[in-house]
């Protein structure tokens, strides 16, 4: 089960996993919000998830680029 919520972080760009590390939630009420705000505004959430998972990849590109030591 934990190697299928990995895949699901990894595809799913991590974005619930980084809110729920940085508020000290569970990870499934980070989810579930999404998907009930979903129902309720009719997709914009979606569209917070989207630019939210833009950030993410972002921020692990430039760590990536300027800690090169630490990834090679």
């Amino acid at each position: 089960m934990k190697n299928i919520r990995k895949f699901i972080d990894h595809q799913a760009f991590g974005v619930c996993a980084k809110l729920a590390e940085k508020f000290q939630l569970p990870i499934y009420k980070i989810r579930l919000w999404f998907i009930y705000s979903s129902f309720f505004t009719l997709g914009s959430s979606f569209l917070v998830y989207i630019s939210l998972a833009f950030v993410v990849e972002i921020r692990k590109a430039l760590r990536q680029r300027y800690n090169q030591f630490w990834y090679n």
